[in-house]
């Protein structure tokens, strides 16, 4: 298996679930419209990033330390990986564009630290 090039990989159109929830205060929701079209290629690059590590996955660390990454808190990585792992069609049925390793290939596979492995599906 060839390992994909992460420099030429153009990572599809993801869409973008809502950034605020129903019951959020109007500021909430103007300051998720603010950021929406942001969050979307960021979604997109971290599930190329972990596309590009094939049936290896990656953890959230790994996404991390990332060069590309290197401007974003650690935690907006994180959340945008949750957001992949939390998708949703547009019908709201659940579909998730990462899964732990576990559930995608039915073998637990963990760090010694703990940390979920991480692929594309």
């Amino acid at each position: 298996m060839t390992a994909p090039d992460l420099f030429s990989y153009q990572a599809p159109d993801v869409g973008t679930p809502p950034m605020h929830r129903a019951t959020d205060p109007q500021t909430s929701i103007d300051a998720a419209a603010r950021i929406e079209p942001k969050l979307s290629q960021l979604q997109a690059d971290v599930l190329s990033a972990i596309r590009s590590a094939g049936e290896r996955g990656m953890t959230d660390r790994e996404l991390e330390r990332l060069p590309w990454f290197a401007d974003r808190a650690p935690s907006t990585i994180r959340k945008r990986r949750s957001d992949l792992y939390h998708w949703k069609d547009a019908d709201g049925n659940e579909a998730p564009k990462v899964l732990p390793l576990w559930e995608a290939d039915g073998e637990t596979i963990v760090t010694r630290d703990g940390l979920t492995v991480w692929v594309a599906v």
